[in-house]
């Protein structure tokens, strides 16, 4: 059992040297550095929070609740428009697609059951064109 703790810690250490995961810890930090960005996040936030508060009153009036979603709709599109968002999210995107396949092709092995809708086994799709040995 030892050898495969070895294997899984070997493993993950592999993951993290991966240009996709360092990639993900870079825009990570310039996502958590960007004050801006992360003033935009919160006034959002806050806005969201009051928007539903509103919203349950049974007194609100259609204009405020109205005025508040054109506000929170604004702070969406600031946040979602930031270059560094962006970039967060898309490498996220693509390191989250490879964790996917690490855990498909994990999961194939342990279960002998292909990832839900992956049509050409468990090395990401397609078939045993990438070299994987497990494919054998």
């Amino acid at each position: 059992m030892q050898k495969i703790f070895d294997t899984a810690e070997t493993l993950g250490k592999m993951i993290t040297e991966t240009e996709e995961y360092k990639a993900s810890k870079a825009a990570e930090e310039k996502f958590n550095d960007d004050m801006a960005l992360q003033s935009a996040i919160a006034e959002f936030n806050l806005k969201k929070q009051a928007l539903a508060f509103e919203s349950k009153k049974q007194d609100a009036e259609e204009a405020s609740l109205n005025a508040l979603q054109e506000e929170v709709r604004e702070l969406y599109n600031t946040v979602m428009s930031n270059e560094t968002m962006q970039a967060y999210m898309q490498a996220q995107e693509t390191f989250g697609k490879v964790a996917n396949q690490v855990f498909g092709i994990l999961n194939f092995h342990i279960t002998g059951r292909k990832p839900e809708g992956e049509e050409g086994g468990g090395c990401g799709g397609g078939g045993c064109g990438s070299g994987c040995s497990g494919c054998s």
